[in-house]
């Protein structure tokens, strides 16, 4: 995707990988794509992505069923 899509100075998928609450927060007022694969912790990214999101702008939430969150956000995801 990043090799196809990419401009000068931008990239359409950045992967980051840590842990940083300031950084995640700031990232989900920002995503047009939120993927949430439950590998690790996938209960608290997808309400957290979607409360930061709900009066600032659309995005659209990809939840995996076995996201902790799934049983509460599967049908608006």
């Amino acid at each position: 995707m990043n090799d196809r899509f990419q401009q000068e100075g931008w990239i359409p998928i950045e992967l980051v990988i840590e842990d940083n609450f300031a950084a995640s927060v700031a990232a989900y007022k920002q995503f047009d794509v939120l993927f949430v694969n439950a590998i690790f912790d996938g209960m608290n990214p997808g309400r957290e992505g979607g409360a930061a999101r709900e009066r600032e702008r659309d995005g659209v939430l990809i939840l995996s069923e076995n996201a902790g969150a799934h049983s509460e956000l599967g049908d608006w995801a």
